[in-house]
């Protein structure tokens, strides 16, 4: 996915840029992840697939950012190897 690619690069970008400030968002992200989880799992039925839907999209937001310089690394050497 190109758009997600250019997501993860320019979020490396950041993390190489700002290190500390890149592992408090980071951290930041995690627990808005923790707190969507536990929202779903206290969530009335009628609101639990809205729910569910937010926690899932955080926690792989949460992941993605956790693991963008190393996606980024591998996403670079792909490109590397494209072109040669």
């Amino acid at each position: 996915m190109k758009a997600e690619d250019d997501l993860i690069l320019k979020s490396a970008g950041l993390a190489h840029a700002a290190p500390e400030e890149w592992k408090a968002f980071v951290a930041s992200m995690k627990a808005v992840s923790f707190e969507w989880m536990t929202n779903c799992v206290r969530s009335p039925v009628d609101a639990l697939q809205v729910n569910q839907g937010r926690a899932q999209q955080a926690a792989l937001l949460a992941d993605l950012f956790e693991g963008a310089v190393k996606a980024a690394d591998r996403i670079v050497e792909r490109r590397a190897e494209a072109k040669r």
